[in-house]
């Protein structure tokens, strides 16, 4: 059985990783400094959400304004 830390995943990511995943999950992110926002990839299929979606790159979180 592996075991993972998550903090430790989560402190390990860059922020181009974050982008890159949620651009292959469909949020097409918009980068802006040093967070990025993308479509609601959270409650909406691909391509449908509104750009609500934040990644914070200072505390390595998503929010959702929605």
């Amino acid at each position: 059985m592996y075991r993972y830390n998550k903090d430790e995943l989560k402190q390990s990511l860059t922020i181009e990783q974050v982008y890159e995943l949620t651009a292959d999950l469909g949020g097409e992110p918009i980068m802006e400094g040093n967070t990025f926002k993308s479509r609601t990839i959270c409650h909406n299929p691909a391509g449908q959400g509104s750009y609500k979606l934040y990644y914070y790159d200072n505390t390595k979180l998503f929010k959702c304004y929605t």
